[in-house]
């Protein structure tokens, strides 16, 4: 947030005057906002790692079915979510408007630094899972170049953004219960300043139901105040990565709509295997003969039942024989087209969830991915505003203000669309023939920042040596006035052979001679 020169003493002054209490303010509110997130939040977590609600079954039976109902949980929400996060690569940054500049060697810098490589895919995989995260940016530690940025959980993290304008974060809260110091910790984040809170103990916020919890954190008489640290950068240092954003700061996460069909398949998924346990072995029957009894008069099973085991009985009229077994092929269909809703409502390729594909061409297998392939490049656009945010932080902590300030940024993903490298070598070599810069052609490819300046250093050594190789050779072989060479750097023997004169061969006169 930035303002006006001639406002900023002013602003200052009112800042001063508020502090603690405006600190205090935002505590409470925010507090409040994390709390209410909890239930979803778990529940989301739930779905995602397969811990979802047991199926129901028969009442007459629920200790029978408990350890049926346990393993009638298929995951497949897990795929849906990782599905579009497996194909999300940052390679880089660009700044400026030039779409085929390089990308930037500091913004990579403070990439690796950081090890975003594998930092930026758990922000993926857990914006999906939670419908949101956030990314912290921190100043450099210990005399260090770059500053620091850390994946936050969303189950600790929140901001608020300005309803005037939903670009701007009025205020950030990062909540957390400290095991080493043994109290909840608050740290409010204010374009303004970074304000410091210590709360009761750990146990005094533990084993409390919702409502005594919120009003626990509401009250400001339990967070003792710690002081401020300044912000220069004049912004909240929380950028939040909403995965499917709406209005408001709203977010949805990436299978969100496929819960119900979840338990609707767990479901059919239990009436199976309780159908296949009560119908393993065939039941059979009998009639005419006579049931025994234990010394208290109660019926005893007549038979006991086995492989090995002969059944005989006195009465010739007894008779004997067996139930049709149950058919199955119903709820298999059944599972079978539940997934198939799950696959189409959240594009995601049938052969991803059923793991079949069975003499399909490549055409084919392109086409189902059509879908998946565009709900990435949608995540991708949502997140790189997010990257983007991020690297302008760093920069704006490291003193770089035009960079900080710089509206025409972008950050650089691979293809999320499956590739075999025939199809890209092809793509590239037709590119760079109509004239497409080598660096761009390696970009598409897939090839990363890095990747494609070693490449143009070693293309440069490569001609280097050859060049040198030339003039090496045509200083063994100096080339004479006129002399052409040829593509070993060798003078090409172009020398003239002289031509036969027929007439002086013959004496003169052409035909046969006739002597």
């Amino acid at each position: 947030m930035t303002y006006p020169s001639e406002a900023s003493a002013s602003i200052e002054q009112y800042v001063s005057s508020l502090g603690e209490e405006e600190a205090r303010m935002w505590l409470v509110r925010l507090s409040q906002g994390l709390i209410d997130r909890q239930n979803r939040y778990t529940t989301l977590e739930n779905y995602v790692v397969g811990n979802h609600a047991v199926p129901s079954g028969d009442p007459r039976y629920v200790k029978a079915l408990k350890e049926l109902q346990r393993k009638s949980k298929t995951n497949y929400i897990s795929l849906v979510t990782v599905s579009p996060t497996e194909r999300m690569e940052v390679q880089g940054f660009r700044f400026g408007n030039d779409p085929d500049a390089p990308a930037d060697e500091e913004a990579n810098k403070i990439w690796q630094y950081n090890n975003m490589d594998l930092y930026s895919e758990i922000a993926h995989v857990t914006a999906a899972t939670y419908s949101r995260a956030y990314v912290m940016v921190s100043p450099p530690m210990n005399g260090e170049k770059y500053p620091v940025i850390t994946i936050e959980d969303p189950k600790c993290t929140i901001v608020e953004y300005d309803p005037a304008n939903q670009n701007i974060i009025r205020a950030g809260l990062k909540m957390w219960n400290d095991d080493i110091l043994g109290h909840a910790i608050a740290v409010v984040y204010l374009p303004t300043g970074i304000h410091y809170f210590r709360g009761q103990l750990a146990n005094f916020y533990l084993n409390i139901d919702y409502d005594t919890l919120k009003s626990r954190l509401a009250d400001a008489g339990n967070w003792e105040y710690f002081g401020m640290a300044p912000n220069p950068l004049r912004e909240v240092p929380i950028v939040p990565l909403n995965w499917r954003p709406g209005l408001h700061g709203t977010s949805l996460a990436e299978a969100e709509e496929g819960f119900s069909i979840q338990d609707r398949i767990n479901t059919t998924i239990l009436d199976r295997m309780i159908i296949s346990r009560a119908q393993a072995y065939k039941q059979r029957w009998a009639k005419g003969i006579e049931l025994p009894t234990d010394d208290n008069g109660n019926v005893k099973p007549p038979f006991d039942p086995g492989a090995d085991i002969l059944w005989a009985v006195a009465d010739e009229q007894a008779q004997f024989g067996e139930f049709k077994e149950a058919d199955i092929t119903m709820i298999l269909k059944a599972v079978r087209d539940d997934v198939g809703d799950l696959a189409a409502i959240t594009k995601t390729p049938p052969h991803y969830l059923l793991g079949e594909i069975v003499n399909a061409s490549g055409d084919a297998l392109k086409a189902a991915e059509t879908g998946l392939v565009s709900k990435t490049r949608r995540r991708m656009k949502t997140a790189g505003w997010t990257w983007e945010k991020v690297i302008k932080l760093c920069f704006g902590w490291m003193g770089d203000v035009t960079k900080q300030k710089e509206v025409l940024a972008e950050t650089i993903w691979a293809d999320p669309e499956s590739r075999s490298r025939a199809e890209l070598a092809d793509a590239v070599l037709k590119e760079t023939t109509i004239g497409v810069a080598t660096e761009i052609a390696l970009e598409r490819l897939g090839f990363t920042p890095a990747q494609i300046e070693r490449n143009m250093k070693l293309k440069k050594a490569e001609e280097m040596r050859q060049a040198v190789l030339m003039a090496a050779q045509g200083g063994l072989n100096p080339q004479k006035p006129g002399q052409q060479m040829n593509s070993n750097g060798n003078p090409a023997n172009n020398q003239t052979k002289p031509v036969r004169d027929d007439k002086s061969r013959s004496g003169g006169t052409t035909g046969r001679n006739p002597n």
